[in-house]
């Protein structure tokens, strides 16, 4: 770790990935929950101030952002690696397909992911709840949380998050149609709690680039291998992943070159997550897509 340089911008959205949003200008383009829409250099975008430094005063200062220079570096060829894979036209008897995972390839992936969930804005939501409800749990009120706390549970969560997807679960790689892009935004479904050695239940559907979408899920009821499987979505289903983006998202939203038609709730600037099925972060397509997963061999 090196000593922190205060103010200093840290990327919850690292360059090295939000570039493949980028149009032909080197710019990725923004649309704000008012509806305000400019364009961005992938630099001047998905940061936060101090995000990852651990301020206590002195020679106690630290930063923790060195710690996700491995996942930075590695996005590029993962996601490379993933555009380069077979998949199965969807109107075949079974579009599923089990590609080639070499167990380098998918510690980088989940690596890349996990950083994506913990310095997600909405982990940092959840982080600062959580200590809010402990406050008023032990009668401390509901007052204000401290960055430091904060930022310290994520450096924790990000370590965790990358251990549990590479030792279980199961990886889909899902493509979007000719003419259709995902789009990324300030929030995505992930259901990982903001505490080391959560259940192992979890899922998270997360953007890599315009064209690749990455379903991660522990299956309670499957068999492991296949490890990963390819996926070509239809139409429904990638508007559906764009929709769910939205629906997870609360200032800002990103797209290449498919605007998307902008969802009521993400209009209003509100972030409420799926819960349509009694079960927190749960959709019936998202379930459809796990149970496709699960049941190939």
């Amino acid at each position: 770790m090196r000593q922190p340089i205060v103010g200093e911008n840290h990327h919850w959205w690292p360059e090295s990935l939000s570039k493949s949003w980028c149009r032909a200008d080197r710019r990725i383009m923004s649309i704000r929950s008012n509806d305000y829409r400019k364009p961005y250099a992938p630099k001047s975008i998905g940061r936060i101030s101090d995000g990852h430094n651990l301020l206590r005063g002195g020679d106690w200062d630290e930063t923790f952002e060195p710690l996700f220079d491995r996942a930075d570096n590695d996005f590029p060829k993962v996601v490379k690696w993933l555009s380069g894979l077979f998949r199965r036209p969807p109107d075949g008897e079974s579009r599923a397909h089990a590609p080639l995972a070499p167990d380098s390839l998918i510690s980088r992936l989940s690596n890349c992911l996990a950083s994506l969930i913990a310095r997600n804005p909405t982990t940092r939501e959840s982080v600062r709840q959580s200590a809010r409800d402990f406050r008023s749990l032990v009668g401390l009120g509901s007052g204000d949380v401290s960055d430091n706390l904060v930022a310290a549970v994520i450096k924790d969560l990000y370590l965790d998050y990358a251990k549990r997807i590479h030792r279980s679960g199961k990886f889909a790689f899902l493509y979007a149609p000719e003419g259709k892009e995902f789009i990324f935004g300030d929030g995505f479904l992930h259901s990982f709690l903001p505490v080391r050695g959560g259940p192992l239940e979890a899922h998270c559907l997360i953007p890599l680039s315009p064209f690749v979408t990455v379903l991660w899920f522990y299956p309670a009821r499957a068999l492991i291998k296949p490890l990963a499987v390819t996926i070509q979505l239809t139409d429904e289903e990638t508007l559906f992943c764009n929709q769910t983006i939205q629906v997870y998202s609360k200032d800002f939203i990103y797209f290449r070159s498919v605007e998307p038609e902008i969802c009521e709730g993400f209009a209003a600037g509100e972030r409420i997550p799926y819960d349509l099925t009694g079960r927190p972060h749960a959709h019936p397509i998202l379930d459809s897509l796990m149970e496709e997963v699960r049941r190939f061999r």
